[in-house]
């Protein structure tokens, strides 16, 4: 088994860096405790920013947010992203808060 190159970035920063728990392979039953606490994605239409929604999502987590071009929203939202923000509004930063 092989896994593409921006699948690795991804889950050491969400288990390393962000102290995420993402056991391997996932149990059955797997709740994480924080699912409902937010997490954004940045660039959530690279390769890296997808493969992030998907594992979030995978693992259990409902509150996904991500920024991306408004063209790219639509797709972010099947993989799993929640809350959906276009970078290139002005305003981005002050509508997270």
């Amino acid at each position: 088994m092989t896994f593409p190159n921006n699948f690795v970035p991804v889950f050491h920063t969400l288990t390393t860096d962000l102290g995420i728990n993402l056991p391997w392979p996932k149990p059955d039953n797997y709740v994480p405790e924080n699912a409902d606490c937010p997490v954004l994605v940045w660039g959530g239409s690279s390769s890296v920013g997808q493969f992030a929604i998907q594992v979030l999502r995978y693992y259990g987590h409902n509150s996904i947010l991500a920024t991306a071009s408004c063209k790219q929203h639509e797709k972010l939202r099947r993989l799993g992203a929640k809350a959906l923000f276009d970078y290139n509004a002005l305003s981005v930063v002050t509508s997270l808060l």
